[in-house]
């Protein structure tokens, strides 16, 4: 499976570097095309030490992170994003994306912390509960963020897409924590 994810990678990496003039996309896909190249060097390492528990977390988190910048790749690439009509603007007082921006962190934290609780949890390093416990945050932050993508963004047309991911996320996290 490693031997795949890079050879489509590479292509996908050598197509943008060909086509794309945006310097911060270029770096994504090389970014990209970097951790597929260290996640089968920690898939590896993992094998030939029998799964220590170092070696299986970072490996389990720099998959997530893989998956993100590649949902990244394909936002960026997509035709709104590059017709802007994806560019989101503030609100009149100010706080539409400039808050979305800060509570979109927080959920990124929250949620990385939470993988790697759990990657933690799985390899019986820590009890279940401070896994538990650190799901919690993520359910809270998602919870805050949700709310504000549903009652606080302006109902613009411009904010659609933002407001059902927004649904989708609180959804996606409601059903994991049941």
């Amino acid at each position: 499976i490693a031997g795949t994810v890079l050879i489509f990678m590479l292509t996908l990496t050598t197509w943008v570097l060909r086509q794309e003039k945006r310097r911060w996309v270029r770096s994504l896909a090389i970014l990209a095309f970097g951790l597929v190249i260290f996640q089968a060097a920690l898939g590896g390492l993992t094998v030939i030490f029998l799964l220590p528990p170092a070696i299986s977390t970072l490996h389990a988190l720099i998959a997530q992170t893989y998956f993100t910048l590649m949902v990244m790749l394909s936002v960026a690439t997509s035709r709104q994003w590059i017709n802007d009509t994806f560019q989101l603007t503030n609100t009149k007082d100010g706080r539409g994306i400039s808050t979305l921006n800060r509570l979109s962190f927080i959920v990124l934290v929250c949620v990385y912390i939470q993988l790697f609780m759990g990657a933690l949890k799985r390899h019986n390093v820590i009890p279940i509960s401070p896994h538990m416990i650190f799901a919690s945050f993520v359910f809270a932050s998602t919870l805050i963020t949700f709310y504000f993508t549903i009652f606080k963004l302006p109902r613009e047309q411009t904010f659609r897409s933002i407001r059902w991911i927004g649904v989708m996320m609180f959804t996606f996290v409601s059903f994991e924590i049941l």
